[in-house]
């Protein structure tokens, strides 16, 4: 930018020179005037980071510190040199190099600014990091929208769970029945945890007549005859969990029944499966159940077995109809502290823990969207610059053309075909970075979307119309310039 406006200060320079200006002192005139430009914007800098900080700490759900010691305040003034230096020196090193004659002969555009090639590197430079990180945030967002709109293997959509407790004198039932009493709540279960999140237990197994334990452990869950039903999960083959307190049968997901080397469901009904529950549990196979994300789709899959045991009991599920929820609850709160007076009451809506499991993803997201918007700031200024230098040193051959007949759709697509070259070039060397550092990062997860052209070319498209609206801005402006204005010198 400083390089391109240059040439607006360019008869300023000739005749300071003229009257006996020497090139070192207009050097140092220019690298103040950046000094003075750097130490405002730093200023300004610390009002805006102060002013936006807790916008940026709730968008971000991070608790960004804010505070200046000594060794911030030296960062600060070495940044501010550092700026100075890297957008002062080149600039008026092209300032200080203007010859007095050129210059006032309206001669210094074609003579003396440089450094297109590099303008253009570096434009490429800023195109190829936008269209990365536009890139980015759009494969996290699919991501992102992946893991919380695919089936789960289990319905969270108006669950809620809390604490019970088995105090000797507390009646479960009679619980039970006073909740489906309230208006609202279509379905009650108990268990010994919620279907996604809380603690994990496993224990090792025993199947059938093998000699041996499996050399894995299964996880286990104790849940009541209304807990499958409730959150909505497949039943592949027998039967459900009979409405019982004690331990007649098992149910196994699609997973465990794979891992014990059998091709279908219906293949394990029956067998016996030997579980070193408290006291050892032998019980037959009756059921098997489709497999849920107990982890989220971040984690594989759990070999996971049922039954029923109502000492183990410590958590109520609730199915409740739509709409009206936090009515339901406050009355369902109410009903839990006459049962449980002595105790604290917390519920979790199951679709909240499902969306917890990717808050450090969305974290992520939220802070490349936001390198993605200083990015493509950047590289709109950047492109402005180019324009403006490109403009300026063409002003009289758009002049030229205009008088000659060439219309405003015309000039302007001579410097739209340039940017759309850079644009292609740019897109050439960010696609196998991107391609390959997204592909890293979604390898990561055990269950994620596919890596696909379509992306790219998202991202590609987005980075071409905000860099096409920042050039046609100005180039429409110097198409529609008066050509007697550029040629009058001629």
């Amino acid at each position: 930018m400083a390089t391109a406006q240059a040439l607006r200060r360019g008869r300023e320079i000739g005749v300071r020179r003229v009257i006996g200006a020497t090139r070192r002192r207009v050097f140092w005139q220019f690298l103040t005037e950046t000094a003075l430009i750097a130490s405002l914007a730093a200023g300004m800098a610390i009002v805006l980071a102060y002013s936006f900080l807790p916008i940026l700490r709730q968008w971000t759900q991070t608790p960004v510190p804010f505070g200046l010691d000594l060794i911030d305040w030296g960062f600060l003034l070495m940044l501010v040199g550092l700026v100075t230096g890297l957008a002062g020196t080149y600039p008026g090193l092209v300032l200080a190099g203007f010859k007095p004659v050129l210059v006032l002969n309206g001669q210094a555009t074609q003579q003396q600014i440089q450094g297109l090639p590099l303008r253009r590197l570096l434009v490429i430079g800023q195109l190829a990091i936008n269209m990365a990180f536009v890139t980015a945030v759009i494969v996290m967002s699919r991501q992102l929208a992946f893991w919380l709109q695919a089936d789960a293997g289990f319905d969270a959509d108006q669950r809620v769970t809390f604490p019970v407790y088995q105090n000797g004198n507390q009646d479960l039932v009679q619980f039970r029945r006073a909740l489906l009493q309230i208006d609202g709540v279509e379905a009650v279960s108990y268990s010994s945890k919620a279907p996604i999140g809380g603690t994990i237990n496993t224990y090792p197994v025993r199947f059938a007549d093998r000699p041996a334990v499996e050399p894995y452990q299964l996880v286990t869950m104790v849940v009541d005859s209304a807990y499958v039903p409730i959150y909505a999960i497949k039943l592949l083959a027998g039967q459900q969990l009979p409405n019982r307190d004690t331990v007649s049968g098992f149910l196994l997901n699609e997973t465990a029944v794979r891992m014990l080397g059998f091709s279908s469901p219906e293949q394990v009904i029956g067998k016996l499966l030997t579980i070193p529950y408290r006291d050892t549990l032998t019980k037959p196979i009756i059921g098997v159940v489709g497999d849920w994300r107990q982890s989220g789709f971040k984690s594989p899959i759990l070999p996971t077995v049922l039954f029923t045991n109502h000492h183990s009991f410590s958590s109520c599920h609730l199915r409740l109809a739509t709409g009206r929820k936090a009515a339901i609850m406050a009355r369902v709160q109410t009903v839990w502290e006459r049962y449980f007076p002595n105790n604290i009451y917390g519920e979790v809506h199951l679709d909240v823990i499902m969306t917890d499991f990717y808050a450090e993803e969305a974290q992520q997201l939220r802070f490349v969207q936001l390198a993605a918007g200083v990015a493509i700031g950047i590289g709109s200024v950047g492109l402005l610059g180019l324009v403006i230098f490109l403009t300026s040193r063409r002003t009289r051959e758009i002049a030229i053309r205009k008088a000659v007949g060439a219309s405003e759709g015309a000039i302007v697509w001579l410097f739209l075909r340039e940017f759309a070259l850079l644009l292609a070039i740019a897109f050439g060397l960010a696609t196998p970075v991107v391609w390959w550092v997204m592909n890293q990062w979604l390898s990561r997860y055990e269950s994620h979307i596919a890596f696909t052209p379509d992306l790219l070319l998202m991202g590609l498209l987005l980075v071409t119309i905000t860099t096409l609206l920042t050039v046609l801005v100005h180039t429409l402006r110097a198409a529609r310039t008066n050509p007697a204005r550029a040629l009058r010198t001629d």
